[in-house]
């Protein structure tokens, strides 16, 4: 059994990137370091950071390895992101 709640509802925040199946939101300061995986929304722009709110479930699609998070509120915020590219 997981130690972490199917649909515990968390608050983070951290930058866009793109993931394997969806995208990853990861440290401001090191893009290596993986949150979660992130269910894909057009309200999410690669390279931008977001305080993310909404329920995590460690299965899905996502091959990151780590629990997946679907948005519920997003707000975007004021960070640089280090190593975020723009998606072209």
């Amino acid at each position: 059994m997981s130690t972490q709640e199917k649909g515990k509802i968390v608050t983070v925040t951290g930058c866009i990137h793109q993931g394997v199946e969806c995208l990853r939101l990861t440290e401001p300061d090191d893009p290596t370091k993986l949150l979660y995986s992130i269910v894909r929304t057009s309200k999410l722009e690669i390279g931008h950071a977001y305080r993310i709110t909404g329920p995590t479930s460690e299965i899905g699609i996502c091959q990151e390895g780590k629990p997946i998070l679907t948005p519920e509120k997003i707000t975007e915020v004021r960070l640089h992101c280090a190593g975020a590219t723009e998606k072209k």
